[in-house]
């Protein structure tokens, strides 16, 4: 855990792991752990509706993964900003490939996320996910 009142270093290396929780859980199809980590988070995706809630964005996981294949996320282009002891934001790249029968890239775009600290650690408050490119039918 990295404490709030970190700063620096520390607070991007706390805002990478989080991020990379995200995606490791998102390859893992783990809608539990998902919706557990953007608990205290409004998640949207595009133009959507923004889900909160740990149930309906567990839920909205589990509708988005039914009919997908295995995936790799992979995070670059890191930009964190701490405005205030207590808030940090980042906006990262993203592409995501579909690994069976072998890689392809399916999908690319961008996060963007607010982190807020809570008594022991920082968590996401929001998460946006922007598709800039996503093949429809992977090869």
């Amino acid at each position: 855990m990295v404490s709030p009142k970190a700063t620096g270093g520390d607070v991007r290396a706390a805002v990478e792991n989080l991020l990379g929780a995200y995606a490791r859980l998102c390859d893992e199809r783990d809608t539990a752990g998902l919706g557990g980590l953007l608990s205290h988070a409004v998640l949207t995706f595009g133009a959507a509706d923004p889900v909160t809630g740990s149930d309906a964005i567990a839920a909205l996981f589990e509708r988005a993964f039914a009919a997908g294949h295995r995936t790799r996320h992979q995070i670059t282009n890191a930009v964190v900003t701490q405005s205030s002891p207590e808030v940090v934001t980042s906006r990262v790249a993203y592409t995501r490939w579909v690994l069976d029968p072998s890689p392809s890239l399916v999908g690319m775009g961008e996060y963007e996320s607010e982190f807020v600290a809570n008594e022991a650690d920082w968590c996401f408050a929001a998460h946006t996910v922007r598709r800039d490119w996503v093949q429809e039918s992977p090869a």
